[in-house]
């Protein structure tokens, strides 16, 4: 029960408590000072991941996000759930594609976050590649769409 009261609060809850949004509101009236130098450091991290996911993953498609703090990477077959099942053997934990939409959506995808430092970033590629290697190695524990869902939100 606690687990899927866990589960509906992430998709009804639209926002912190009352002191936690005054701390963001001052915090973003300040927003000048640490932004820059935030972006630089967020455009570096995003560069080491693409470069450590195409090295490591040639097959996931890695596409340079347009904004946002996360690459999407389509994997080469609906495995997301799979995949962050087995991730935390490996030391990570990532939430699967279809978290993200509805009726089995996005189970292609993987949502890979880069605000960490380029050497954790690796730590974590590799992990995720320690992950897909055991996937490749048991694939019955994928999951199979038999069809493409009709509707998905994102």
């Amino acid at each position: 029960m606690i687990g899927r009261l866990a589960a509906a609060r992430t998709t009804v809850d639209l926002g912190g408590p009352v002191m936690e949004q005054l701390a963001a509101a001052h915090l973003v009236r300040a927003l000048d000072e640490p932004l820059p130098a935030r972006l630089a450091t967020l455009r570096t991290n995003r560069a080491a991941l693409l470069e450590l996911l195409r090295g490591h993953l040639p097959d996931w498609q890695t596409p340079v996000p347009a904004g946002g703090l996360s690459v999407w990477c389509r994997l080469p077959a609906p495995s997301s759930t799979a995949l962050t099942v087995l991730a935390p053997e490996f030391g990570i934990r990532l939430a699967a594609g279809p978290r993200f939409g509805i009726g089995g959506a996005f189970e292609r995808f993987l949502r890979v976050p880069f605000t960490l430092p380029p050497e954790q970033l690796e730590t974590s590629v590799l992990a995720l590649r320690a992950a897909q290697d055991k996937l490749n190695a048991a694939p019955q524990l994928r999951r199979t769409l038999t069809t493409a869902p009709a509707v998905a939100i994102a």
